[in-house]
This record gives structure tokens, sequence and C-alpha cells, in this order.
């Protein structure tokens, strides 16, 4: 198992585990509930998840030894991730329930405890996902770099016996650096979740690029034995620029694959606040009466929780550390969502330029999704979904913190089987190209999955507050996930229709 797919498997488990152990926090502080015997071991069960993936990280990190910039950053948020866990088993230690205040203020630390849990997964999960193509596009300059200062050399300099030693260096850097291109392309080769054609395009460019190494030092010194011979100097030089070519192309496939996930799957970036924040009464009433004016033809004490949006804080526990959401678009005014207001007709489930202003808007769109894959046996999913991102859309819009983490994590279960269906089925794709786009498609619900649960298990804590409703990071994963799952089932009717 490479690096990447294992990254994956404690990805999964990980995200998993840290949702339902939030889910389950959340629950027994809205009810203020007794501290249960089985606290411990649960936190025990996430604590142990977190230290897999921190190991992991670490061992990861020690093939990034030529990187120092990647590794510093692994290993800065395996850190951070660490103390997340381990601040996480004290709080649960220091738990008390000597009167009913003690209770509640240990089960909102508990709660603050879980959220930064969550911000510190996405941040190190955000950093592994990266780090192999970031390291590919280093080497791919290192390799470009040397190419160029190895072809600066003339026969002239390698009867120099002042410019001789140069030339051999040189020419030996650029061979290293060549290979060493080649041996990246391999290791990403090897993950389950690259594509056969991918799989093929990364196997291709790197035995051509370890076969050109070789040749390399072969040319080389065949220059040295003939330093006069102008034509073999030329070959050398040929073999250089034809590896930096190689490099450069496939470079850019890796790289329009990535802008694919980018498009398609922004991942959230969830920084956490250097100050304590602190929020006083006063802010809070300022906030209920600005809420008010802004709400004023939904008359339901439920909507004066707080401003929704972008950027929106959340909150520290007492004296605890607070964590925002970095923004990732600009502001916008979202509307307010009534049921069914904008459904679309089903001939066209996902308008174009699509721009939900809220998640009940995701919500009737779903339902449209739904309705479209009526008879299509591979969305039979899909009615789930819709309920399931209706019933978030209603937790968002009452302020249910519980019920939206709940609906999330439904939303990721039944998306989790439809992947799996999905990728069973691309195995039976001849068609290279929807087979491609089907494994794609696949890996980017797969991320989306484990991105909402985690940001759900952040924003379940402060959806008292805040109208997760028009919650752009929600928005932004949920009516993703929405146009992918659209997008797996066209790609699966075209391959049908191509008979494979």
């Amino acid at each position: 198992m490479s690096f990447a797919d294992a990254v994956q498997l404690i990805s999964d488990q990980l995200t998993e585990g840290v949702s339902k152990f939030t889910l389950f926090v959340i629950k027994k502080k809205n009810a203020n509930a007794k501290i249960p015997s089985a606290l411990k071991n649960n936190v025990n069960v996430v604590g142990t998840q977190c230290n897999n993936l921190v190991d992991l990280a670490n061992q990861i990190s020690l093939s990034f030894e030529e990187f120092p910039t990647i590794k510093a950053e692994i290993q800065s948020e395996s850190n951070g991730l660490s103390s997340a866990s381990e601040n996480l088993i004290m709080t649960s230690n220091n738990m008390s329930e000597a009167s009913k205040q003690d209770l509640s203020d240990s089960w909102e630390m508990l709660s603050n405890a879980c959220s930064t849990i969550s911000t510190k997964v996405i941040a190190l999960l955000n950093i592994l996902h990266k780090a192999e193509v970031e390291r590919i596009k280093i080497q791919v300059e290192r390799t470009c770099e040397s190419v160029d200062k190895s072809n600066i050399h003339s026969c002239e300099d390698i009867q120099d016996d002042n410019k001789y030693q140069a030339y051999l260096d040189d020419a030996q850097q650029t061979a290293y650096e060549v290979n060493q291109l080649g041996v990246f392309l391999l290791i990403k080769s090897e993950n389950q979740d690259e594509s056969p054609y991918m799989k093929q395009i990364l196997n291709e460019a790197a035995a051509t690029l370890t076969q050109n190494a070789n040749d390399m030092i072969n040319k080389c010194q065949d220059c040295a034995n003939n330093p006069e011979d102008e034509s073999m100097l030329v070959e050398y030089k040929q073999l250089n620029t034809d590896s930096k070519q190689v490099a450069l192309d496939v470079l850019e496939k890796i790289l329009t694959e990535e802008n694919f996930k980018n498009k398609n799957n922004e991942i959230i970036i969830i920084e956490e606040e250097q100050e304590t924040i602190i929020i006083s009464a006063e802010k809070k009433e300022k906030r209920k009466s600005l809420n008010a004016n802004n709400n004023n033809n939904n008359n339901n004490n439920n909507n004066q929780r707080g401003r929704g949006g972008r950027g929106r804080g959340v909150r520290g526990g007492r004296g605890g550390r607070g964590n925002k959401i970095k923004n990732l678009q600009g502001n916008q005014n979202r509307a307010s969502w009534s049921p069914n207001k904008n459904k679309q007709d089903s001939a066209q489930p996902i308008p174009k330029n699509w721009n939900p202003q809220n998640l009940g808007e995701i919500a009737d769109v779903a339902r449209s999704v739904a309705d479209d894959g009526q008879g299509k046996s591979w969305m039979g999913g899909c009615d789930e979904l819709s309920i399931e991102i209706q019933k978030m859309a209603q937790a968002a819009q009452e302020g249910k913190g519980a019920d939206l983490l709940a609906a999330a994590r439904n939303i990721a279960a039944i998306t989790s089987k439809f992947v799996d269906e999905t990728k069973e089925y691309s195995g039976t794709v001849k068609n290279l190209r929807s087979q491609h786009k089907l494994y794609q498609c696949s890996n980017l619900l797969r991320d989306n999955c484990r991105q909402l649960k985690i940001l759900a298990s952040v924003k379940a804590s402060i959806a008292e507050e805040d109208n997760l409703d028009k919650d752009d990071q929600l928005i932004m994963l949920t009516s993703s996930l929405l146009k992918l799952w659209k997008e797996t089932s066209d790609t699966i009717a075209v391959s049908k229709l191509l008979k494979r």
C-alpha cells in the first residue's frame, strides 16, 4: 500500500470517528447530561485514530528530506493534531459535574476540543493530499534548471582542465534529477485512486526518464572520451532536452487533473485564531438586533441566532482559542429560503452557472436531481440523498447543530456507497475517457464526504449562534457534491450508450 492509499484509509477512519464522537458530545451538551462511563473509552478511540494519522504523517515527512518546506509543513500540522488530541484527552479527564453549571461548562469545553480536533484534521489532510504533487512540481523545476545548466557546456569546456569537472558535475546532477523525477512519478502511479489512463501516462513517463538518466551517463562519458566530437555532444544535449520536455508534458497532465479537482471541490481551509475570542453579552445582543432587522419577514425566534455567511468565527470555549473558516470567495448577501422557491424543471435539474444562495435552494435542486434520476438504476440512492440534504438545510435554518451533523454524516454515507458502486462499475468500462472521468468524479466525491463530515463537526457547535443555512462553506461543499453526483450519473449514462 502506498503512502497516499494509507492516508486515504486512515482519513476515512478518522473523519468518521471524529464526526461520530462530535455528534455524541453535542447531544450530551444540549441535554446537559451526566458524564457517561463510556466517555473515556470514546475519547481514547478518537485519540488513537488521531495518533495513527500523526504517526503516518511523520513517516511520510521522512520521504521529503530533499524538500524541506513540504517536510516542515507536514510536521507542523502533525504536531498541531497531536496537541489537539492531547487537549481532548485532558479536557475529558478534567470534566466535572459538581454542579449543573460545572457540568454545562465541561460539555462546552469538550465540544470546543472536538472543534479544534476537526480543524487540525482538515489542516493535516490538506497538506498530505497536496504534498505528492507539490514534490513533483518542484522536481520538474529542478530537472529543467539542471538540463539548462548542463546544456550550456561546449566541447571546449570538456577539453579545458579548469572546466572539465564542472561539466561532469552538471551532467551527473542532471541524470540524478531526471531519475528522481521518474521515481516520484512511479510512486504516484501506484496509488489505487489513479485511473488506468493516468497510471499509463505516469508509468510511461517514469520509464522514459529512468532510461534517459542511464543514457545520459553513458553519453556523458562518450563525450569525455571524444572531447572534439561535436556530434556526440549534440546527441547528449538532445537527450537532456527530450527529458525536459517529457517532464513538462507529464506535469501539464498532472496539473490538469489537479485543476479539475480544484474547480469541482475546493478544500476547506480552517485557520486557527491566535487570539482568544470572547463574545460579550453586549455583542450578542447587537448581533440579535441585526438579525431581527435582516429577517423581519421570518417572525421566528429561532432566526435570531447570529449572522451567517463567510468568515464567521467558530467560537472558542471559556478562555479557549477560537477557530475561523478562511474565506474562499468574496462576501455575498444570502437570500432566505422557502421550500421549492427555486424548484427547477427536471429536464435541467442543475441550472447552468448555478450559484445557490442557501442550503434550502440546494435541497430544492437535490429534489430535482432525484426526480431526474428516476428509472436510472445507478441513481437509486439519490432519493435518500435529497431527503438528507433537506434535513441538513432545515437543521441549519433552525440552528440545530446535532441534526445538521447527523444529516451531513448520512449524506457522506449515502455518497460513499454511490462511490463504491461507481468504482466497481468503472472497472467494466472500456472507453478510457469515460472510465477516467468516473475515477475523477469518484475520488472527488470521496474527498467531499470527508470534508463535509469534518466541516459539519466544526459548524455544529455554533449552529445556535450562526445562521448556517447561509454558510458559504457548507453551501460550497454540498452544492459541489450534488453537481458531482449528477456529473457521475451523466458519465455512466454516456458509457452505457457507448456500450461501455
